[in-house]
């Protein structure tokens, strides 16, 4: 059951769903990053940001204090590949880093609709390949996303197979949307219970990026991939949002190929709750802090 803090916090946000996603795209672009400043004000002692551009791709660096210099972690983020900045998801990057005490790579991949498919995954793939020339082996890489983020590294992940690229050592998956078609049932059975995401919101946005594209193309909807290979992977998933059925059908098909895929559905909770200072918040931290430095063989900050 969650806890009263967040319950009242579900509340807060299905209150202010009706302008959330009635603003206009520049709108939302806007005041995600205006609370990504106010939110990310003080960077917590022991961590270090780097900007660290990788040619036009915007990127910075969080090293905490100690962390291994062989091991990273690669944090995609969110916003429906319509939003999202490295300002306006500074906050789950911070808390990856503190939690794990991993060097964890933050970047800014091209939006649509300016930029669709296949911009994000190229800007991905690129991301990946700086970090493995850094000398950085594949089996002390892991990728971290969460909502699109969770579908983009996905996508890559399967892009690394097919070009013969080492694939990284675990993936982890925060409420990921990995099926553009909008198949799943809970976008109906929930969308009264999920206090953030509608099913027309993301009609839109998956207009935006699919294009001109085949929106069941696996690099753009993961779950119609082949998993066959693939690393472990760990997804967490709320039951009150309308991509549990994303979560569950990418669980599915890669245990189907054989894959390790462990899904964990969060009682009461929305969509990346993981961003919100609550009890089930730090939980998740530790399980994914758990996962992620039991698949690599090391403790949390081993250098």
């Amino acid at each position: 059951m969650p806890t009263r803090l967040a319950r009242l916090i579900e509340n807060a946000i299905r209150g202010l769903r009706p302008l959330t996603n009635n603003m206009s795209l520049e709108a939302e672009r806007a005041g995600q990053d205006l609370l990504g400043r106010i939110e990310t004000r003080h960077i917590p002692d022991g961590i270090s940001v780097i900007r660290s551009d990788i040619g036009d791709i915007p990127a910075e660096w969080f090293h905490p204090e100690g962390a291994a210099d062989d091991a990273a972690i690669i944090y995609f983020h969110g916003g429906a590949y319509m939003a999202g900045s490295l300002v306006s998801n500074r906050v789950l990057a911070l808390e990856l880093a503190t939690s794990l005490g991993m060097n964890v790579l933050s970047f800014e991949y091209r939006l649509a609709p300016e930029n669709p498919y296949p911009a994000a995954l190229v800007d991905a793939m690129r991301i990946y390949r700086s970090v493995l020339e850094l000398d950085v082996p594949a089996q002390r890489i892991s990728f971290i996303g969460d909502s699109a983020g969770g579908g983009l590294l996905c996508a890559a992940a399967l892009r690394a197979k097919a070009d013969g690229i080492e694939l990284p050592n675990s993936l982890v998956m925060l409420s990921p949307w990995v099926d553009l078609t909008l198949s799943g049932e809970t976008y109906e059975t929930l969308k009264d219970r999920d206090p953030l995401l509608t099913k027309q919101k993301l009609k839109r946005a998956a207009e935006y990026y699919v294009g001109d594209a085949d929106a069941h193309d696996p690099y753009i909807s993961p779950v119609f991939g082949d998993f066959h290979g693939f690393p472990p992977a760990l997804i967490h998933v709320g039951t009150h949002e309308v991509l549990l059925d994303d979560a569950r059908m990418l669980a599915k098909a890669m245990l189907r190929d054989g894959a390790e895929a462990t899904i964990e559905e969060w009682q009461g909770m929305w969509h990346v709750w993981h961003a919100f200072d609550i009890k089930e918040t730090r939980l998740a931290l530790k399980r994914i802090s758990e996962y992620v430095c039991g698949n690599m063989g090391m403790s949390k900050g081993d250098e």
